[in-house]
């Protein structure tokens, strides 16, 4: 198996091509549907959710292609049972191609947070939870882990867990604007 998911699309951001980390990865995490002979010819924009996570992407997108220079964002995608550390690397290809890489850094275990379970029935309440770093909005307090965030709010409590809306916290806003260049 390889050690990062990677996934190539062409100038009209259509997924050309992803490598068996990336089936790997959707059958792991309860997506299994989201396999090579499904998402090759989709747009990619469908796959990354809120309307500010593409609206950010689409800028690195376009920088990346006008520079040729890649850049790497650090990130979060974790699992009910895992908090996983990633880095995602936007690489420029030829004809306006982008090779998008998925590197593993850290992976830690924790106990269940049912929150990112796709099972769980949603209650109607709805928070903030930041796309690229994975911490929730709470208004009084501001951005806090997903575990804080759990406690804070007794999110535990009910039959029905409150809906996570995606968005991008100011942190993350930022490095997005400005992401690293790869040397």
């Amino acid at each position: 198996m390889e050690n990062f998911v990677v996934y190539i699309v062409d100038k009209n951001d259509t997924i050309q091509y992803v490598n068996s980390a990336w089936e790997d990865f959707a059958k792991n995490n309860g997506a299994a549907g989201l396999n090579a002979d499904w998402v090759i010819g989709k747009s990619i924009w469908p796959f990354i959710q809120g309307p500010e996570m593409q609206q950010l992407y689409r800028h690195c997108f376009e920088n990346v292609r006008c520079s040729k220079k890649g850049v790497q964002i650090p990130c979060r995608c974790d699992s009910p049972n895992h908090r996983r550390f990633i880095n995602l690397e936007i690489l420029p290809l030829d004809a306006s191609g982008l090779e998008i890489r998925c590197l593993l850094i850290k992976e830690e275990e924790r106990s269940e947070v049912p929150v990112f379970s796709n099972e769980i029935r949603r209650d109607k309440q709805s928070f903030g939870m930041c796309s690229v770093c994975n911490r929730v909005h709470i208004s009084s307090v501001g951005w806090v882990e997903v575990e804080e965030a759990v406690g804070r709010l007794n999110m535990l409590s009910d039959y029905w867990l409150p809906s996570l809306t995606p968005t991008v916290c100011e942190d993350c806003h930022q490095v997005l604007e400005r992401p690293a260049e790869i040397k």
